[in-house]
């Protein structure tokens, strides 16, 4: 029964992606492409909500048998699975509706370049190394955070990750439209694939290689279990709803949402992009989200649901993705004038410092079990961090931007996936052979160095190369 409902669930999503892809595609009645977004998300939304309901079924409805707790996330992974299977046999047609390509969408529309044309006053995307040096000041923080108790809020270079995050994807794809007057989904999801999934499954194939080699067959199990779980982008799920939690790979649970956001902002922003003109639409809807993502957060803290929960959750974290959103939609938008780019300049020689400074405080004193956090420290490291971008943009050879675009900040910044990657396994194998806590993060994090510019050099960088080819 649980399966039936389950594919039940898979179907009705399917029929609000069917619809949606066949309304953009076919339809030129502006109504009709309007209302196609709203639909698609009830319906999407919708069979998502039934799956996890029936989660929510099995894992309350007796407690006292934890296999109820399997069956119920067993739910979920058949719904992915009838939503991913319908995707891989219909993925030439799904192409050609979303890239614009298909028989219906050969005269391409005119695209008002006050909307999102990146040039002019708008940023064009490139290589920008302060960027770079401030996912590394992230990822010192996190590791600092796991590998020591010197830096128990270094957590929020999490949260810095996200704005970046966020920031970039909406740039890549407003850029993107801004050229061609159209997204290739395909294209775009084969980009992140290249990116993030080589340096990923080599870590888990190494993770459950060296746990059937030193542990046995039954950990090896187990392990390859976790590692699926990991691979298949819902860790952060499976902890929720107590499914094979992982000790190991816990850490993954911020890729699980960043690529979760990977799967449905960009099916919103498109759809936006191609029924409104209207300027700062996305701006407003990305505001909308993370105000959403906010107060569930607040509210769920407030009826003392489980923080550890909340601290994971796609829908509760949503906020430092679309703020991230937001920004890279003004940034890469024809929306900030001249005197307003004269006046943050103006404004960034102090907030930006003092920006810079609040994270440097926050990494020391923030706590991850303080309720404040939730209610509203998290989203001050949003802003403060969103600061330090405008900065980034806009200031004027500030003292951040100097301190960002230090040569080994920049260096640490670039290899900081591979690092995110490998550093919790390390530091706890090295706790777990009873390394104490100072020699755990050293010899740690020089394996962990070792380990992601290896993982950069030899395989990411040739990876991306060939698919730039």
């Amino acid at each position: 029964m649980t399966i039936i409902f389950a594919i039940g669930a898979g179907i009705f999503t399917i029929i609000g992606l069917h619809f949606y892809s066949v309304m953009m595609s076919r339809t030129k009645n502006h109504v009709l492409r309007v209302l196609s977004l709203p639909l698609f998300i009830i319906l999407f939304v919708g069979g998502a909500v039934l799956g996890c309901t029936m989660i929510l079924i099995f894992l309350v409805g007796d407690t006292t048998r934890p296999t109820h707790g399997n069956w119920g996330f067993l739910t979920l992974l058949v719904w992915i699975g009838t939503v991913g299977i319908y995707i891989f046999f219909n993925l030439g047609s799904l192409k050609k509706r979303f890239d614009g390509t298909g028989p219906d969408r050969q005269q391409s529309r005119t695209l008002d370049p006050d909307t999102t044309c990146p040039s002019g006053r708008g940023h064009k995307l490139g290589y920008v190394p302060e960027l770079d040096g401030l996912r590394g000041f992230a990822i010192l923080c996190v590791m600092i955070c796991h590998g020591t108790q010197h830096l128990p809020g270094g957590f929020i270079g999490v949260d810095i990750f996200f704005v970046l995050s966020g920031l970039l994807i909406t740039a890549l794809l407003i850029e993107e439209f801004a050229r061609a007057n159209t997204i290739s989904m395909l294209n775009f999801y084969q980009r992140r694939v290249f990116r993030l999934v080589p340096a990923l499954a080599a870590m888990l194939m190494t993770y459950c290689l060296l746990t059937l080699i030193i542990r046995g067959p039954r950990s090896g199990v187990g392990s390859c279990i976790d590692a699926a779980v990991a691979f298949a982008y819902v860790t952060n799920w499976a902890q929720v709803f107590g499914f094979h939690s992982s000790f190991y790979l816990r850490h993954t649970w911020s890729l699980s949402v960043e690529e979760q956001f990977y799967i449905l902002w960009p099916f919103i922003l498109v759809t936006l992009l191609r029924i409104t003109n209207v300027k700062g639409q996305a701006v407003l809807v990305a505001c909308a989200i993370a105000l959403f993502s906010w107060l569930l957060r607040a509210c769920l803290c407030a009826h003392a649901a489980a923080l550890d929960s909340i601290y994971i959750r796609l829908d509760t974290r949503a906020d430092s993705l679309m703020i991230g959103c937001a920004l890279g939609a003004v940034l890469f938008s024809r929306m900030v004038t001249e005197r307003a780019k004269k006046m943050l300049q103006r404004l960034m020689v102090i907030l930006a410092p003092l920006s810079f400074s609040g994270l440097i405080a926050l990494s020391f004193f923030a706590d991850v079990k303080d309720p404040r956090m939730y209610y509203f420290g998290f989203e001050l490291v949003d802003f403060l961090t969103a600061a330090l971008i405008i900065d980034v943009f806009f200031g004027h050879r500030s003292i951040i931007q100097k301190v960002l675009a230090m040569k080994w900040l920049v260096w640490v910044g670039s290899i900081s996936y591979g690092l995110y990657l490998w550093h919790y396994i390390v530091y706890l194998t090295l706790y777990g052979m009873d390394f104490n806590s100072m020699a755990t993060f050293t010899v740690g994090s020089l394996v962990t160095f070792l380990v992601a510019a290896l993982s950069y050099y030899a395989m990411e960088k040739p990876i991306l190369r060939l698919k730039r080819r």
